[in-house]
Formats: structure tokens, C-alpha cells, sequence
């Protein structure tokens, strides 16, 4: 009798748990996404793709997923779980001089300026990148109510990348 009345309970809660996710945003923003759009890939232009991914893997924690090459490229594909980076290196490409502007200036020019990651641990993920030695734009931010944590650095060709944690 007891364990008929204790499945009884879990299938209420049961019930009761799938009855508020029902009324739950679809996502975080509580913004529908008609075309169900999730971020799939970004691609980098770079000088030497080889020694770019070697940097992503062995800094960032990314993993090798593929390489192309052919007379006019050279492709590395690096991921971590939910995100791929395309490291494209084209024969006679060049990196524009605004794209030397440090960070934060370099907001003041229009287009896709950086990629910004989230780690579970800021000061953690910050130590171990500087340990590795990644220098950052300025100090290490401290928590403050309200504020989001967030460092920008660059990788070794001079793309801008970003730390957050948001609070």
C-alpha cells in the first residue's frame, strides 16, 4: 500500500513539474524563434591557420575537428561542445589595419568585432588563461551586483575575444 501511494505522489509531481515547464519561455529571452536559428559556426580569416589552431587547442581547450586544404586554402575546423570555429587562411588574404585597435576601441568600427565566451568559472577560466599566457585588456574585473564580469584579450593574430560572466 505504502509504494502504491508513494508512485501515486511521484506522478503528481511528475505532472505538476511538466505543467510549469509547459508555461515556461521557450528560451531565456522569453522571445520565440520561428526558424529555430541556433549558432552553428563562425569563421576566421587568419594568417597561418596551423599555428592558429594549435593555439585554440592548446589555450582554449578546442579540438582539432578537420582540415581542408587546396591551392587557394587552408582550413582548420575547431570546436568545443556546441561551437565551431572555421580557421580559414586564403591565399593572399590580408588583415585590415582597423583591426589593430584595441579593445574596447575597437567597438567604434561597424561589424562583427569579437566572440565572447562564457566559462562556468570566471576567475578560474581567467587564471588559467593568464597562466598560459594571454595577455588581457586591462585588470581582472571583480564581482559587483548588477554588473557583468567581462575581459576582453586577443588570440596570437590579433582577433579580439571576450570573457562574460553575467550576474
Amino acid at each position: 500500500m505504502y509504494q502504491i501511494f508513494l508512485k501515486s505522489i511521484k506522478g503528481v509531481l511528475l505532472l505538476l513539474l511538466l505543467s510549469i515547464f509547459a508555461f515556461l519561455p521557450s528560451n531565456s529571452f522569453g522571445q520565440s524563434n520561428p526558424l529555430g536559428l541556433k549558432i552553428h559556426h563562425a569563421t576566421i580569416s587568419v594568417k597561418n591557420a596551423d599555428s592558429l589552431s594549435a593555439w585554440y587547442v592548446n589555450t582554449l581547450g578546442f579540438k582539432v575537428l578537420k582540415t581542408f586544404t587546396n591551392e587557394e586554402r587552408h582550413l582548420v575546423l575547431v570546436g568545443i561542445p556546441g561551437f565551431r570555429i572555421d580557421l580559414l587562411q586564403m591565399k593572399n588574404s590580408s588583415r585590415p589595419t582597423f583591426q589593430t585597435s584595441p579593445a574596447p576601441q575597437h567597438m567604434l568600427t561597424q561589424g562583427i568585432r569579437h566572440l565572447v565566451f562564457e566559462p562556468d568559472n570566471f576567475d578560474e577560466a581567467y587564471e588559467y588563461l593568464k597562466n598560459r599566457g594571454v595577455v588581457f585588456y586591462g585588470q581582472k574585473p571583480e564581482i559587483k551586483p548588477g554588473s557583468n564580469q567581462t575581459i576582453y584579450f586577443r588570440d596570437p593574430e590579433g582577433n579580439i575575444l571576450e570573457l562574460i560572466k553575467e550576474h
